[in-house]
């Protein structure tokens, strides 16, 4: 009786300790990760670590010979669903740059995919609590792109600047640009030439064609147009 007594009297101690242990792991192990994935990967940051992983998220990295990436503020990934899902990979070829101006958030299974030489800007946070890919989006960019600062790409959305196919014997790239503070709700197609002003929300499951989208424009349909003045708006209570 007194073995048992003194067994379990042991391990009502011990369990404050396991306890520790494990807050210890889930905190630690992400930051150790987050550091190895900025010494391994980022080739110029202003704070470390600049890629920054959220518990244990699935996020792979590959950069061709020449490749640049470079944050300046914070790359971020986490769960925004409260769910694991497929990773997020991204895939620099040779020569490409990928520049991270502000804290930029990505959910599972986002999928950036740089051609050689491409350049792609993420404006990232300036004046608002979210800026970012929540998850499920895909960015293919052959030549350069910009997504500008405070804008949020939500759920299954496509941005591509080129076609990725020739057409009449010809492959021809587009400048594509999605400006600063814009709304891109879910199930979008931001395709090569697409050039979204300011201030803009997007409509779920619109097809934004090449061309010029005003400033402070609600853009909607397939194909795309600008069909009335934008409400002001605000990310405030993303979760």
């Amino acid at each position: 009786f007194m073995r048992r007594a003194l067994r379990y009297a042991l391990r009502q101690a011990e369990r404050p300790f396991r306890a520790l242990d494990r807050g210890l792991r889930w905190r630690l192990m992400p930051y150790l990760r987050s550091c190895y994935l900025t010494l391994r990967y980022v080739d110029e940051w202003s704070t470390f670590p600049a890629i920054r992983v959220l518990g244990p998220f699935k996020v792979r990295i590959r950069k061709g010979p020449g490749a640049r990436l470079v944050i300046h503020r914070t790359l971020q990934f986490k769960f925004f669903r409260g769910t694991t899902g497929p990773p997020s990979i991204i895939y620099l070829a040779k020569q490409a740059r990928m520049v991270v101006e502000g804290t930029f958030e990505m959910g599972e299974n986002v999928r950036i995919q740089l051609a050689q030489g491409a350049l792609l800007e993420l404006g990232g946070q300036s004046a608002t609590t979210f800026s970012g890919m929540p998850g499920n989006c895909t960015v293919y960019i052959m030549r350069h792109a910009r997504i500008g600062k405070d804008t949020g790409l939500s759920w299954k959305t496509l941005l591509m600047d080129s076609d990725w196919h020739p057409m009449d014997g010809a492959l021809v790239p587009l400048y594509t640009e999605v400006g600063d503070h814009v709304w891109v709700c879910p199930n979008v197609h931001i395709l090569k030439g697409a050039r979204i002003g300011n201030d803009c929300i997007v409509a779920t499951s619109a097809v934004v064609l090449a061309g010029d989208y005003p400033a402070k424009t609600v853009v909607a349909g397939i194909p795309a147009k600008s069909i009335a003045p934008a409400p002001t708006w605000s990310f405030e209570g993303h979760p």
